[in-house]
């Protein structure tokens, strides 16, 4: 909203003042709450309900678009609950890479049928 808008709208100078702080106010709120959901989300949360109420609120503030105290606090959280969150899987060679998609004859078969890769 503009300050010019709502005074052409009639509303005084007090008025407009205050529904532009009210606004104000309601979107650094919306920008905090989602700036708080990526960060929690980022740490793959099996409840992301039961996670934000274990949070300090108070501890917590938007700056340049992310929570300070949230990465120290999310840290805490995967020690003292681990069971709170998604256990992060083994990478490199293991039983949980993919298989081998193409099988030995697949080179015969593209060429019989024209595919190529």
């Amino acid at each position: 909203m503009d300050k010019d808008f709502l005074l052409g709208m009639g509303l005084t100078e007090e008025q407009t003042e205050k529904v532009l702080k009210e606004h104000e106010g309601k979107i650094d709120a919306l920008r905090f709450d989602a700036a708080l959901k990526e960060g929690i989300e980022e740490t793959k949360p099996r409840s992301f309900k039961a996670v934000k109420a274990l949070l300090d609120m108070e501890g917590l503030s938007l700056v340049d678009g992310r929570i300070s105290g949230l990465a120290e606090q999310l840290g805490r959280l995967k020690q003292e609950h681990d069971y709170l969150f998604e256990p992060a899987l083994a990478t490199g060679a293991g039983f949980l890479d993919p298989p081998e998609r193409k099988s030995p004859d697949a080179e015969k078969i593209n060429r019989v049928f024209g595919f190529t890769d």
